[in-house]
């Protein structure tokens, strides 16, 4: 299996201070895993591609990190809208990141179970499970 990749581009405020993040590419893979076709999301930042999981919100800190540090940076995380445990690596290079999911498997308690796990795991979302 081909692992996913991604490339996106930074959003800024006027502040320059990191908003978001908006694709500008994505593999098969990836976009077999998102049930996407690329024409339809290129050039969309991650809320709208995902809006149903906050991805902004949740993915944030770990954007954050690889840019203030210049370095890439694996990481772990749940991803509500496609139901999945991920294991991902990301580089910052300019303005632009790559993600590439190195691992990911269904997560069944959110396939199965919804808002209830969601709600267990939310104070987590976020933050990964580095560490552990």
């Amino acid at each position: 299996m081909l692992h996913e990749v991604h490339v996106w581009e930074l959003v800024r405020d006027e502040y320059c201070y990191i908003k978001t993040w908006r694709l500008v590419d994505a593999n098969p893979a990836a976009l077999k895993s998102w049930g996407l076709a690329l024409p339809e999301i290129v050039g969309k930042i991650t809320d709208e591609i995902f809006p149903n999981s906050n991805a902004t919100e949740l993915f944030l800190p770990v954007i954050k990190k690889i840019f203030a540090e210049d370095t890439a940076h694996t990481w772990d995380n749940c991803f509500p809208d496609t139901n999945q445990f991920l294991h991902m690596v990301s580089i910052p290079f300019g303005e632009y990141f790559t993600s590439i999911v190195d691992q990911c498997r269904n997560w069944p308690p959110l396939a199965h179970q919804g808002e209830r796990y969601l709600f267990l795991f939310k104070p987590t979302l976020g933050y990964g499970f580095e560490g552990l």
